[in-house]
């Protein structure tokens, strides 16, 4: 008896053994790829802004020390071509780098190739990039930086270890046959990146490209697990969402309708994508629930999905909830689906009227928004709301004139329980400036968040 119950034992350690190398091959351990420094140090040569990020100084200085003599490159003036005549820019950069292999070649059948890479032009792109290699003596700056890649891979690695891949297979009751890799890219400072590309044995690869943009006290990367962990959770989440879209169409244009400029805004074109992307992020929500991150972290990624329009998020993640706590009656999410298309009636209704909901400025003390001969020795900016406010922190961002109109802030304070904030500043006379007030902090005790509110003026002489 002994023998068969130790038998029995052994043969569920093996079993969960199993499930556990099943789930975790899902998930390619971290790593700083040549392929991504490569094109991302070509781009930072072009010139283009989203490439060009100094926020990991001690990297970037290194970059900018060994390549500005190539600036001029035949190579550099190509790709520049290729920004201007196809926008060749953003995730299109990337998505070039995962379709290299290590030896720089593209693959006979590059279909996965971001479409605003010209098809006539790739061929001679990647003989100029091989010449621009040995000319710049890449292979000697990526090993001469071996070190540093190591280390920013090791700060990496506590956070791969937390991500339980198991929770998506149990949440979702299917298993993704995705395979899914983390590269740290060194100079992409706040940007990061999703591309995908199906390989020659027919498995899709999911990559998070993931910038480098907090340092430590001597400049070193650090990935701080309330930044990073969430970006994460969410790229593995979008090769777990496949639902039938058009039983969501009506109330989906309906959202869309209500919401669509600021989701344009951030390439989501089209409603269908707009509820991809929002169970995406509900489902973040819920795993972060799942797995008791602390409440405050959790608020806070339900008031940034909300500022960006994604504004019937704690709805959708009730619906999410209801889910879980009958998975008798609906093994998998998808066979949710029909009930939560029948929610969704509700959310574009709610969608639709949130304006109402919202706080919103009623006034400013100091000038009319939008005066031309506003007093250069004003030291505040003080604005009125039209309900309280949560009352803690302040979220801004520079508006249409660019970064060089934004006043310098001193301070920021709440007075009028809450309804109040008042901006302290210091101006120059004769210039024009430009201020945006976001959500993330100017919202509702409830996660009720303002709209983006830009704030512009005009010193006098």
């Amino acid at each position: 008896m002994r023998k068969i119950t130790l038998i029995m034992f052994t043969l569920l350690i093996c079993a969960a053994q199993q499930v556990k190398a099943q789930t975790d091959s899902m998930l390619i351990r971290p790593t700083v790829d040549k392929r991504v420094e490569l094109l991302s140090i070509i781009f930072r040569l072009t010139g283009n802004p989203e490439y060009n990020r100094n926020d990991f100084k001690l990297y970037t200085d290194r970059i900018e020390s060994h390549f500005s003599p190539y600036k001029n490159h035949e190579l550099i003036s190509f790709a520049r071509s290729l920004v201007k005549t196809d926008g060749v820019s953003y995730d299109a950069v990337m998505s070039m780098a995962i379709n290299l292999d290590n030896q720089f070649n593209l693959p006979a059948d590059y279909g996965s190739l971001d479409s605003r890479w010209n098809r006539n032009q790739v061929g001679p792109f990647i003989k100029l990039l091989k010449k621009f290699v040995k000319d710049s003596r890449f292979d000697a700056f990526y090993h001469s930086n071996e070190n540093l890649y190591q280390e920013a891979v090791s700060r990496f690695m506590p956070i791969y270890k937390s991500i339980d891949t198991q929770w998506y297979n149990d949440f979702y009751g299917q298993k993704s046959n995705d395979r899914f890799h983390i590269i740290l890219s060194m100079s992409n400072g706040p940007g990061n990146y999703g591309p995908s590309v199906t390989d020659k044995e027919n498995i899709h690869n999911v990559f998070s490209v993931m910038g480098a943009w907090v340092t430590d006290s001597v400049g070193m990367v650090v990935y701080p697990p309330e930044l990073i962990l969430p970006v994460l959770i969410h790229e593995f989440n979008h090769s777990f969402i496949n639902f039938d879209p058009e039983m969501f169409r009506t109330s989906g244009e309906q959202i869309y309708a209500a919401v669509g400029e600021q989701m344009a805004r951030q390439a989501y074109g089209q409603w269908s994508i707009v509820l991809t992307e929002a169970m995406v992020r509900a489902a973040v929500i819920k795993y972060m629930k799942d797995h008791n991150f602390p409440a405050v972290e959790i608020t806070k990624e339900t008031v940034i999905q909300k500022t960006r329009g994604f504004v019937w998020i704690s709805k959708l993640v009730d619906e999410l909830e209801k889910y879980s706590s009958d998975r008798t009656t609906y093994p998998t999410l998808n066979s949710y689906m029909p009930r939560l298309a029948e929610a969704y009636t509700g959310f574009a209704q709610y969608t639709a009227n949130y304006d109402s909901i919202r706080p919103k400025v009623v006034s400013i003390d100091e000038f009319t928004n939008g005066d031309t001969t506003v007093r250069s020795d004003i030291k505040t900016i003080t604005v009125h709301f039209d309900r309280p406010l949560v009352g803690r922190g302040h979220s801004f961002n520079y508006g249409h004139l660019g970064m060089e109109a934004m006043p310098k802030i001193i301070n920021v304070n709440y007075a009028n329980d809450n309804r109040t904030v008042i901006i302290g500043v210091e101006l120059l006379p004769g210039k024009e400036y430009g201020i945006t007030l976001l959500g993330l902090s100017f919202r509702t005790p409830e996660g009720d968040a303002i709209k983006p509110y830009e704030i512009s003026f005009k010193t006098a002489e």
